[in-house]
């Protein structure tokens, strides 16, 4: 490899080692051993290759295959898949697929956005061609061939649309500052590029240049195709052309508010969702469980040593006031193992796909955990590692159903490799450790006992939140072992984790959304007050007649609100489409909540109910007599 070359992972690898070393950087709880490289454990590696030239990626598979099958003649029952997949910086197939469907979701957003702003535009444009309807017909009446015209108006729609281009790039680079700092600094992504290259040049002429044509044809084939007889007099015969340019006015107000409405929803059904996983921490008390998490292995801890070692930690905490503690291999909201429970009698293939927990046996009072029958565990029984569990109720559901578990027996894990069987001697209320917004499905409790004190995570509840300080933490774990260091984090810390991106994705969709709605927002009030201007000799004649102020208003804003409900219904049902697809990141809100479309439509309504009413109100302030005159 290069001198320059990083790896092809998200992160900058900070030490590079023999993977030789790896048991002695990852050492195992003496007598175990922790050697990853036997033929049999040798599946967890990545292998980073060359190809040589004129060979594919998918004849080097080919050939890996053959290869691997070969290695698995002397595993019976081993069946190796070979993946071969492009060293590029997201080359992990499952990692390239997330990765595609957030950019391509993001790009589908900014160019929504951008449709907004473009039908801002052609709006613009079309009232502007109506005032000019004289001048064109003019034009064209001494011999202006309308392909002429045509490209006269497209230059002028040329020279906004790349003023806007360079304008866009001018904020890009401001922006890019930010999001550099954010994604970066904040979220560790150092391998990200965020420079203005020729590619991201030629990108942005090209969407220029396609806004361009794609909103500033239609209003020039709309001014190019008057009535020259009736636009040279400019006469009423016109009357017919105004209303089917002000339908199409209306048809493009209609697209802004439904576009504006679907990322106005994103953003509230993503805010409900943050905001409902907070108050359930806060009703949960997660801010009161303290997490110290310590590996043993590093500091080649025999197992009689790290369960010392744990015994005197445990000690310490017990000295806190108020404080219970248990353990787990993993705490709440921090992962899950997952595995396959295979009931008495039940063949292999059809054993149930289930999660467990490996703790301690007073990790369900710590918790508060219920148990609904039978008992939990001892901690004679966890540290003699009797094959027992504890099952939830949705497990007992799933495997037993109409049965009592009690006492039935199953067996997990590789059926090839020796599986565990266990008895059932409890049942506890389903919980929510997996994800916060949901109850967790089939689950079972496995003692945890001082074999596994070398990898120690201990759960500490307190009375009330920060009531034990990191540095206190640390301080009991130097006192045991000066070398060793401690990590100390809340269960609340785990669950703001998990939250991070959902909270980034609102940000960014309220970010969009109130820069659609204030382009939809400028486009209705200015529909509106083209539109008044065209009207203010009717308005004069009707207040002439005896209409009142109000009555009038009333009129303008029926009429112009029209399009904004049409836009709001289609608002409504692209968002509720686009909430389901990405109904997993609402964190257990319904992709269809009331509340949220509720409360969007009526603050959508509000402003441009306002938006429509300040010209409205305006026009019927203008002395009936001037309006009568009004060309």
């Amino acid at each position: 490899m290069t001198a320059d070359f990083l790896g092809n992972g998200a992160k900058t690898p900070d030490l590079w080692l023999p993977l030789a070393m790896q048991p002695e950087v990852m050492p195992g709880v003496a007598p175990e051993p922790h050697d990853f490289r036997p033929a049999e454990q040798f599946a967890w590696l990545n292998t980073v290759a060359k190809l040589k030239p004129g060979v594919t990626a998918r004849q080097a598979q080919a050939d890996l295959a053959v290869l691997a099958a070969q290695l698995d003649k002397n595993f019976p029952g081993r069946i190796t898949e070979v993946s071969v997949a492009v060293g590029t910086l997201f080359g992990d197939p499952e990692a390239r697929a997330i990765m595609l469907v957030a950019g391509v979701v993001m790009l589908l957003v900014v160019a929504l956005v951008l449709l907004v702003a473009c039908a801002n535009v052609a709006n613009l444009l079309l009232a502007r061609a109506a005032a000019r309807q004289r001048e064109i017909a003019v034009r064209l009446s001494m011999g202006a061939s309308r392909g002429r015209v045509i490209r006269q108006l497209l230059t002028e729609s040329a020279m906004i649309a790349l003023a806007g281009g360079a304008l866009g790039l001018l904020l890009a680079r401001w922006s890019l500052k930010i999001g550099h700092t954010v994604l970066v600094t904040k979220m560790t992504v150092p391998r990200l590029d965020l420079s203005l290259d020729s590619n991201v040049l030629l990108y942005t002429a090209l969407l220029s240049a396609a806004a361009c044509l794609m909103f500033g044809l239609l209003p020039a084939f709309q001014a190019t195709s008057p009535d020259l007889s009736s636009a040279l007099k400019d006469e009423g015969a016109l009357w017919g052309r105004r209303v089917s340019k002000a339908r199409l006015r209306g048809a493009l107000v209609a697209l802004e508010v439904t576009i504006s409405m679907a990322l106005l929803l994103t953003t509230g059904l993503l805010v409900r969702g943050i905001v409902s996983v907070q108050a359930m921490s806060d009703n949960l008390h997660l801010d009161r469980y303290m997490v110290t998490t310590l590996d043993l292995r590093t500091h080649r801890y025999s197992a009689v040593r790290a369960a010392a070692f744990q015994e005197g930690l445990r000690q310490h905490l017990d000295r806190v006031p108020g404080a219970r503690n248990a353990m787990a291999v993993l705490p709440p909201f921090a992962g899950v193992m997952v595995t396959t429970a295979r009931l008495e009698g039940q063949p292999w293939d059809q054993a149930n796909p289930v999660h467990f927990y490996v703790v301690s046996a007073d990790y369900f009072d710590t918790m508060t955990v219920r148990r609904t029958r039978g008992r939990t565990f001892t901690a004679a029984e966890a540290e003699r590692g009797d094959a027992v569990a504890v099952i939830n109720e949705a497990m007992a559901r799933r495997c037993w159903p109409g049965q009592d578990p009690l006492g039935r027996r199953f067996a997990y894990g590789a059926h090839n490799a020796g599986a565990d069987t266990v008895q059932v001697i409890g049942v506890v209320k389903d919980t929510r450790n997996i994800h916060i917004w949901e109850e967790d499905g089939p689950v079972f409790y496995a003692p945890l006992g001082s074999k596994n004190a070398a990898y120690l995570t201990l759960i500490t509840k307190g009375p009330k939140p920060d009531f034990l300080a990191a540095s206190t933490v640390q301080q009991m774990v130097r006192s045991l072992d000066p070398t060793v260091v401690a990590s100390t984090h809340t269960l609340a810390d785990n669950v703001e984790h998990e939250a991070q991106p959902v909270k980034v994705s609102a940000v960014v969709a309220a970010v969009l959304g109130a820069l659609a709605l204030l382009l939809a927002l400028a486009g209705i009030y200015c529909v509106v007050t083209y539109s008044v201007s065209q009207r203010t000799r009717e308005i004069g004649i009707r207040m002439t007649l005896g209409a009142e102020r109000r009555s009038v208003i009333g009129l303008m804003l029926a009429d112009h609100m029209r399009p904004v409900l049409a836009g709001m219904i289609g608002g409504a049902a692209l968002g509720a489409i686009v909430s389901t697809a990405a109904s997993k990141a609402l964190m257990g809100i319904s992709p269809l909540d009331p509340v949220a479309f509720l409360g969007v439509a009526a603050f959508l309504a509000a402003v441009a109910l306002l938006a429509t009413y300040i010209p409205a109100r305006r026009a019927t302030r203008v002395d009936p007599a001037v309006a009568l005159r009004y060309e």
